[in-house]
């Protein structure tokens, strides 16, 4: 018996076929599938001839994977290879060939930003101003083996979608866009996140669990200010565990700006980059800043910062944000066992 592997997705699988002797009759040897209705044989039909002359010549079988697009799993292809021959000693002799076949298709929800900037390479973060509208898309990773239906849900009266509650997902590897708006609400509150959260009605046993989160940073266009910083969506932990703010350059300037960044407790939080720089070119594009909570191994209780943003170039701009670092340290007694031996002359060790 001979095992192989195969990706759904990869090269044809060769098996090469001989006699380990030389036959005294012409011998054909015929091959059976059982379990392989994911891939193809090649010859179709295949069966081999040898004769005592070409039977250490290699003949060959070529398996070709049907890469579908449907997540099915991994599956068990096996090929049963026998002999028929007036040679009594080559007469129905058998050998198995089991190729296990590797599934590359994987379940998800794609989503692409369309006319909005992405904040995150996945596209979990998009960015909108108030009082505008824009669009993303959505499509599948894979084909579904029945309809699916993406349900909306917004936790944020701070963006507006349409279609509002869902869309019909017609074909799975075609975008369709979802409208976004973020109407204005005359309030200067600053910039605030919008979420949306999309499942998936279906009956695909895959696909039905599946979920996909979207934050919308939706700058608010009631303030005057010439950056914007994103609320974190997460705090720092003592741990080592980050944050990342947005920053934002939401109104014209007539010459570069740079912004300091620092921690008010460096002790607890560092940041990183420390400036940023903004030129006229750039409204409405956003730079990223990650903060870092410091390890320290000590039970103290979360601790709360601000990060201070500091502008110069057109005269003193700042803002300031808040965070906590999160006391990941808990009180524990660790114990552990050991051994002592002591022999009948009195030594002893561990």
């Amino acid at each position: 018996m001979s095992n192989y592997t195969q990706w759904e997705d990869g090269p044809p699988l060769s098996v090469q076929v001989t006699l380990n002797e030389a036959p005294s009759q012409i011998v054909t040897v015929s091959v059976t599938t059982i379990g392989c209705e994911r891939q193809h044989i090649v010859p179709a039909s295949a069966s081999f001839i040898f004769t005592n002359v070409t039977y250490s010549i290699n003949q060959t079988l070529q398996i070709y994977a049907n890469n579908d697009n449907v997540v099915r799993g991994n599956s068990i292809c096996e090929l049963v290879l026998q002999t028929s021959t007036k040679d009594p000693y080559f007469d129905h002799v058998m050998s198995n060939v089991t190729i296990t076949l590797i599934e590359d298709d994987e379940a998800g929800i794609v989503i692409t930003n369309g006319s909005l900037p992405s904040l995150q390479q996945d596209n979990s973060q998009l960015m909108i101003k108030e009082g505008t509208s824009g669009y993303f898309g959505i499509m599948l990773h894979s084909q579904p083996l029945d309809n699916v239906v993406a349900l909306f849900s917004v936790a944020s009266g701070r963006i507006h979608l349409s279609p509002s509650e869902e869309i019909h997902i017609s074909q799975w590897n075609i975008t369709q866009s979802v409208h976004v708006n973020a109407p204005e609400n005359g309030i200067a509150e600053g910039p605030q996140w919008g979420h949306l959260t999309i499942t998936l009605a279906t009956t695909d046993q895959v696909y039905k669990n599946q979920k996909r989160d979207i934050d919308f940073l939706v700058l608010d266009d009631d303030i005057p200010e010439v950056f914007q910083v994103s609320p974190p969506l997460r705090n720092t932990t003592d741990r080592g565990g980050t944050a990342m703010l947005h920053v934002v350059l939401a109104l014209a300037i007539d010459a570069p700006i740079h912004i300091n960044i620092f921690s008010t407790r460096k002790n607890i939080a560092t940041v990183q980059p420390s400036q940023l720089t903004f030129k006229p070119n750039q409204v409405g594009e956003f730079q990223s800043v990650e903060i870092t909570g410091i390890v320290n191994n000590i039970i103290t209780g979360n601790q709360t910062y601000d990060v201070r943003f500091e502008g110069t170039g057109i005269g003193l701009i700042s803002a300031s944000v808040a965070l906590s670092n999160i006391d990941m340290d808990y009180a524990a007694l660790n114990c552990s066992k050991s051994y002592l031996i002591v022999n009948e002359l009195g030594m002893r060790w561990w």
